[in-house]
């Protein structure tokens, strides 16, 4: 997984930077056309690196009911995106493993 990750960073800062801005304004638009609990999973996940354990625990859920909930919200805002034309790849995980 690390490898993979330097390897998009790589990827990433050879890229155009009018595309990334582009893919990031994408990316954003479709994020606020979320629902504020689909909003809150992935910031819990995604931005607060919160295990689904600890982020079920932040959201008041159990931990398969929150990993449901990050699932959803993960497929709807691939929708969203390729309601926008946008070409990001949602196949690494937002998530990180239970230890």
């Amino acid at each position: 997984a690390d490898r993979r990750r330097s390897g998009a960073a790589l990827t990433d800062a050879a890229r155009d930077p009018a595309d990334r801005l582009a893919e990031r304004d994408a990316t954003l638009r479709a994020f606020a056309a979320l629902s504020e609990p689909d909003r809150e999973a992935l910031r819990l996940v995604a931005w607060e690196r919160l295990s689904l354990a600890d982020a079920a625990r932040a959201a008041g859920v159990s931990r398969p009911a929150f990993a449901m909930r990050v699932h959803r919200a993960r497929r709807r805002l691939a929708v969203h995106l390729r309601e926008q034309g946008a070409a990001l790849d949602l196949d690494f995980p937002l998530e990180p493993l239970d230890a």
